[in-house]
C-alpha cells in the first residue's frame, strides 16, 4: 500500500463538454500525487497517458513530443529552501487550455 497524501482541490470552473478547470494544492509531496488523487475520484486529467478514464493504468508516463498536452501545469510554486532557509516562489504564464 502507498504512503498517505492529501491534496486540496478548488473547482474553479465547469465547462459545457464535461471538464472543470481546478486549483489542486498538494500538502504531501508523493509522486504523481495530483494525477493519482483525481483518477481516484473519477476525474482523470486531460491527455494523462498514465490514469486512463474507467480506472485503466496507461503503458507510458510520458507523452511524445508534438503530442496534445496533458493539461496540468504547475503555475505557482513556493518553498523554504534547504539550506539557507529562503522562502522562494515562482510563478509561470498559464497556458491557452487554462486561460478562461
Amino acid at each position: 500500500m502507498g504512503q498517505s497524501a492529501r491534496t486540496d482541490f478548488v473547482v474553479l470552473s465547469r465547462d459545457g463538454d464535461g471538464t472543470s478547470l481546478l486549483e489542486a494544492r498538494p500538502l504531501t509531496g508523493r509522486t504523481n500525487q495530483i494525477r493519482l488523487h483525481l483518477a481516484h475520484l473519477g476525474h482523470n486529467i486531460v491527455g494523462d497517458p498514465t490514469y486512463l478514464q474507467g480506472g485503466g493504468l496507461g503503458d507510458t508516463q510520458t507523452l511524445e513530443l508534438g503530442s496534445p498536452p496533458m493539461c496540468l501545469h504547475a503555475w505557482k510554486l513556493g518553498f523554504k529552501h534547504p539550506l539557507t532557509g529562503e522562502r522562494l516562489a515562482f510563478e509561470t504564464p498559464l497556458p491557452d487550455w487554462a486561460k478562461r
